[in-house]
Order: C-alpha cells, then sequence, then structure tokens
C-alpha cells in the first residue's frame, strides 16, 4: 500500500469501498511514524465497508510497527495466521 509510504503527519489515507486482496503482508514501518501531535490515520472513507482479505494465505495481513497511527474501520479476514500484529508500546512483547 504506497500511500502508506507518502502519508505527512497529520493526515488520512482513507480506502474506497471493497474487498482488497494484498499479494504480501501491509507494513507500517517505524520510518513511517506520525508524531504525538499530528498522528496518521488509515482507515475507510466515511461510509464505505472495507474489507482486507488475506485469502488465507498472508500469515499477518497487516503489521504496524511505527508509532502514532489510527487504524479503523477496516475489516480483516481470512489471515492465515494473525490479522493484525502491532508491538507492545512499551517495546516489550
Amino acid at each position: 500500500m504506497t500511500a502508506i509510504e507518502h502519508v505527512i503527519p497529520g493526515q488520512a489515507v482513507e480506502l474506497l469501498e471493497g474487498t482488497y486482496q494484498p499479494s504480501s503482508t501491509i507494513r507500517i514501518n517505524p520510518a513511517y511514524a506520525g508524531t504525538e501531535e499530528a498522528p496518521k490515520t488509515l482507515t475507510a472513507r466515511e461510509g464505505a465497508e472495507v474489507i482486507i482479505d488475506g485469502r488465507s494465505a498472508i500469515s499477518e495481513i497487516m503489521r504496524a510497527d511505527a508509532d502514532h497511527w489510527v487504524i479503523s474501520h477496516l475489516e480483516l479476514t481470512r489471515a492465515a495466521g494473525n490479522g493484525m500484529r502491532a508491538p507492545h508500546p512499551s517495546g516489550k512483547r
């Protein structure tokens, strides 16, 4: 998901309605972090139903390793393992 790499702090990536089938894990790497004052957002466009389908082929559909992201209104389905993985805020697992 290229938009994750280009959104700036305080902005949102809004997904249009539909079912998305990524070919690999959607990664939000530490380099793409928002800030405490201006978090980044990944969400469905208002009123849209967004499904991210792992097709039972992707062990983690989404992995959020960056700080200060708000992820909402997305349905993650049919992961081969975890739908989403995010580290503990303290860095401990």
